[in-house]
């Protein structure tokens, strides 16, 4: 089988699973609207053209044309190719005129030309979200309107820590639960004195300067920047008017 018998063959399963299921999945979704005016008719293999002509201009079609050109490999199609796009006025009622095409003997389906939107975008309030050109790049409005990440999931970011003070974090970081702050003991019993938000796991003492990265303790702060800049891609805070949006924004911050 060729690549594009390949590319047919699943565009006519596609639209037999729509003439098939339209009406029975129509209760599934929350939003569904049509085009005014206009109703997608597939005629029988045995029917012909004329056929649908004359009941769509009794009926009074504005037009009929085919859904796929006869010029491309679609419109030459054995099932496409019966496929076709009625135009009504725009004001009139499409249910008495899908009864009327389905009584008719050359007719096989007719259904009201749906816009169905099962993934509503979601666009961030966040001021600089639109600078972010990557995220539009990667469908991520689409992929927010499935998921944004789960409180439940956390992200452990081996880096050079966090900015814990900076307003996108403030409700993102892990926080560990086992841990009494302040108290000095390793409650959790993991090994880790505190580690509240992470642990500092940097261990470099005759590297020159002042830096935390001297010493390994229960305050994984960021001094460099990069840290930060790679946790706020994951998961900053979104519609909080602020910033920008992370990718998984409802995930914590380890």
């Amino acid at each position: 089988m060729t690549k594009k018998s390949i590319y047919i063959y699943i565009l006519v399963l596609f639209i037999s699973v729509q003439f098939v299921f339209a009406q029975s999945n129509s209760d599934n979704f929350s939003e569904i609207a049509y085009t005014p005016g206009e109703l997608i008719v597939r005629l029988r293999p045995e029917a012909s053209r004329n056929e649908l002509d004359a009941l769509s201009r009794k009926l009074g079609a504005v037009s009929i044309t085919p859904v796929f050109s006869p010029t491309t490999p679609a419109g030459q199609h054995p099932h496409l190719r019966r496929n076709y796009l009625i135009r009504f006025p725009a004001e009139w009622a499409l249910e008495p005129l899908q009864r009327r095409y389905i009584q008719h003997t050359a007719i096989e389906a007719v259904e009201m030309n749906r816009l169905n939107r099962p993934c509503a975008e979601i666009v961030p309030n966040d001021p600089n979200y639109r600078e972010q050109w990557n995220l539009a790049l990667m469908n991520m409005p689409q992929a927010w309107g499935i998921e944004q990440g789960n409180p439940e999931v956390t992200v452990a970011v081996v880096d050079g820590g966090v900015d814990m003070q900076h307003p996108e974090f403030r409700s993102q970081l892990w926080r560990n639960i086992g841990e009494i702050p302040g108290n000095g003991i390793d409650d959790d019993g993991n090994g880790y004195v505190d580690d509240l938000n992470g642990w500092d796991f940097s261990d470099a003492p005759t590297l020159p300067g002042s830096g935390d990265w001297k010493v390994r303790d229960n305050e994984p702060e960021d001094e460099i920047g990069h840290g930060t800049h790679v946790s706020g891609i994951i998961g900053a805070a979104a519609n909080n008017g602020i910033g920008i949006a992370g990718i998984a924004w409802r995930c914590r911050l380890m």
